[in-house]
């Protein structure tokens, strides 16, 4: 019990202040643009650039992490993709938004505090790998198979030129860049001058806190529409995805058992918000997307508890 109260319900408390500020108009109607590109732009690019700068690389390329992590992701997005496809017959593009729905777990806005708080500073590069892995693999195919559908319905002309408009988009991100500048420094072996160490670091504390507020801010709003697609997504998200990267990281690859813990922390997260962004500038999927982000976030209150419990953390 001491798991829920002293890791996910300030986690959760935070995201409800956001909510609550929402619903009142506290803030001014672009307070949660606002908190998210500083979140995007600033916060979290200090906290990668300052996890990852002063880690060697052998902790930072753990390949047993890794394949724990996007084995869990595989098994839950082929699964998903079948039954959505069977059941609710989607397109290439909204099979390709449930896909990315069922495995995108929210590892910077709600991992990144959540092992933090759960695991201290070294939870924080637990959660950094995991992003990034996210970012790069997960951001990456969701563009090209969105590119893709795209030249297939014939909206846009030279799909695979586009693919690779988006992949040039990836190099640009903050988070990439800051985690390569950080993956350089590191293996060059460079010092961290003082006053470059603490900039970073007072940026980097605010990520968590203002991540989670603006996860509440974010969800203010948002309709729950087609319930059964919603329930799969998240039961998968929640419920399959930690057990098989649980099973891949106990059982298969035996890892460290706090290393194996968080990367089934990070699975078990809820479906992170940069889905819904990914929908609503393809335009396709949008609904779905924000209702999925909704419910697996209000449900993994109770899936985190248990599996931080289970944990034994």
């Amino acid at each position: 019990m001491d798991a829920i109260f002293s890791v996910v319900l300030p986690v959760f408390a935070l995201i409800a202040a956001g909510y609550l500020a929402g619903r009142r108009n506290l803030l001014g109607e672009g307070a949660a643009d606002a908190l998210n590109s500083f979140v995007y732009y600033f916060s979290l690019p200090a906290l990668f650039f300052n996890a990852l700068a002063q880690t060697p690389l052998g902790d930072v390329f753990r390949v047993s992490f890794a394949l724990s992590f996007l084995g869990g992701a595989a098994v839950c997005a082929a699964l998903s993709v079948a039954v959505a496809r069977l059941l609710f017959h989607r397109s290439l593009a909204k099979l390709t938004m449930n896909g990315a729905a069922a495995v995108f777990a929210n590892t910077g806005y709600m991992g990144i505090p959540i092992l933090q708080i759960a695991f201290g500073e070294r939870g924080v590069l637990a959660a950094v790998i995991g992003t990034v892995l996210t970012a790069v693999l997960f951001m990456t195919l969701m563009i090209v198979l969105l590119e893709t559908a795209r030249a297939r319905e014939g909206r846009v002309v030279g799909g695979l030129a586009l693919a690779a408009a988006g992949l040039a988009g990836l190099a640009k991100s903050p988070l990439l860049v800051s985690a390569a500048v950080g993956i350089a420094w590191s293996a060059l072996a460079l010092p961290m001058p003082q006053v470059l160490g603490n900039f970073t670091a007072l940026l980097a504390a605010t990520a968590g806190p203002c991540a989670l507020f603006a996860m509440g801010l974010f969800l203010v709003g948002k309709p729950v529409v087609g319930l059964r697609e919603v329930a799969v997504v998240s039961a998968l998200k929640l419920i399959l995805m930690p057990a098989v990267t649980a099973w891949l990281a106990f059982g298969v690859f035996q890892m460290d058992a706090w290393w194996a813990a968080a990367v089934t922390v990070l699975a078990a997260l809820p479906t992170g918000s940069l889905v819904f962004v990914t929908a609503h500038r393809y335009r396709v999927y949008t609904t779905e997307a924000a209702s999925i982000i909704l419910c697996s976030t209000v449900l993994s209150v109770a899936t985190l508890s248990a599996a931080l419990v289970w944990l034994g953390v």
